[in-house]
């Protein structure tokens, strides 16, 4: 298959990054990822609440994560 191609001879080097991210967007694998990103920012933040840490701290972690989980690429 052409992602089995793009990554094994060696396409990666030769700029087809571009047509392997597109392949993998249309098959939906940027949402799945996408998803569950967001799905482990929620246990962290529900176990973030259970931290003995001050609110400062608390918020600063929450911050973070949703970050991290907003950005697209």
């Amino acid at each position: 298959n052409r992602v089995e191609e793009i990554i094994l001879g060696g396409g990666m080097m030769d700029g087809l990054w571009n047509e392997l991210v597109s392949f993998i967007d249309l098959k939906g694998g940027v949402d799945y990822c996408l998803d569950r990103a967001a799905h482990h920012a929620r246990q962290a933040h529900d176990i973030a609440q259970g931290l003995e840490v001050d609110a400062d701290s608390r918020e600063a972690l929450a911050a973070a994560v949703q970050h991290v989980v907003r950005r697209r690429r």
